[in-house]
């Protein structure tokens, strides 16, 4: 499987990605190309996916579901979308996970089991926050 014909690039300074009404906004001052993969939806359709991945080469792919409020289905769902990234015919850079959501509180004991697995079987980070958040790409990758 390749996922070079379902990419797009982008160097504005504020790269938006939104599906459902939600959205989430990276920070990119200097205008430095990202490629963006629609995934569920455009990749692939009527299976399991996040919705995007976004990639900076040299920093990593971030693993984007734009959910309401099920937290433990978005997971799963960047699950699978690591899975279909293993298909593709790439070198796998480092990964990571956000998971925009509109629950509230967003962050509870299930979110803390979440993230503990997800560094745990990754070795990445998930990140799980509300909606209208603007992002540093780099932060998720402890950059």
């Amino acid at each position: 499987m390749s996922c070079k014909a379902y990419r797009t690039r982008s160097s504005v300074s504020n790269i938006k990605i939104e599906d459902h009404g939600m959205s989430a906004v990276f920070l990119n001052p200097r205008r430095q190309v990202h490629h963006i993969v629609k995934v569920d939806g455009g990749l692939v359709a009527q299976q399991r996916a996040a919705d995007y991945v976004v990639s900076k080469p040299g920093v990593g792919d971030l693993v984007v579901e734009l959910k309401g409020k099920d937290v433990g289905v978005a997971c799963k769902q960047i699950e699978a979308t690591l899975c279909i990234m293993d298909r593709c015919e790439e070198k796998r850079s480092p990964v990571a996970g956000l998971i925009v959501c509109t629950r509230v509180p967003c962050f509870d004991t299930k979110v803390q089991g979440l993230k503990s697995y997800f560094a745990k079987k990754y070795k990445s980070r998930l990140t799980v926050c509300s909606s209208r958040n603007k992002f540093d790409f780099e932060k998720f990758f402890g950059k």
